[in-house]
């Protein structure tokens, strides 16, 4: 097929072996997350998910999907230090209980649960948190919202959300090739 095409078979080799590179460079930072974040309460562990088939749902809700790409997914929730730890602030209401800690972020002090899922958040904010893990990670944030100009809230408190959504995730743009989720290098929540 490469013969009858006319393709410039060094120029595919060229480009074959940089895609190789970079996938092997994001992969090796994959693993070096995994030993960064041995210290904190809860790892941010991936494990792989295949392309495929299974039933979704209880009874007779069952419903079919289709998964066609594989990807990775962590493993666990994203915890309140997680997000204090990269956001500044704590946005949950279940701080309170057995394990509570105070810790100081940026002279301000902070309550927790550290282990506890953080919750109380919005989509917009978790997309402003993928980021923030991505580029602390040197990887291409999924998420471009350049575009978006019109916010309230704060993702730090998880409050953040554009004014008119509608128009806003027309404007959200996703950093790979041809805007395809599927080859974004970064972090990025679950479609």
């Amino acid at each position: 097929y490469i013969q009858h095409a006319h393709l410039d078979q060094q120029k595919v080799l060229a480009w074959a072996r940089g895609a190789s590179t970079e996938k092997e460079r994001v992969r090796e930072r994959r693993e070096e997350t995994r030993s960064e974040t041995q210290d904190i309460h809860q790892k941010m562990e991936f494990h792989r998910v295949e392309k495929g088939d299974f039933l979704m749902g209880e009874g007779s809700n069952k419903a079919k999907v289709t998964l066609t790409h594989a990807f990775e997914a962590m493993s666990t929730a994203v915890t309140q230090k997680m997000w204090t730890d990269k956001m500044g602030d704590n946005p949950s209401k279940f701080q309170d209980g057995e394990h509570t800690i105070l810790v100081s972020k940026n002279g301000k002090s902070i309550k927790m649960q550290p282990d506890n899922p953080v919750e109380n958040i919005t989509w917009w904010s978790a997309v402003v948190f993928a980021n923030q893990v991505s580029t602390a990670m040197n990887f291409t944030p999924a998420y471009d919202l350049s575009q978006i100009t019109d916010w309230e809230g704060s993702a730090e408190s998880g409050t953040l959300k554009p004014r008119d959504e509608g128009r806003a995730k027309a404007l959200l743009k996703i950093n790979s090739p041809n805007d395809n989720i599927y080859e974004a290098q970064g972090y990025r929540l679950p479609t």
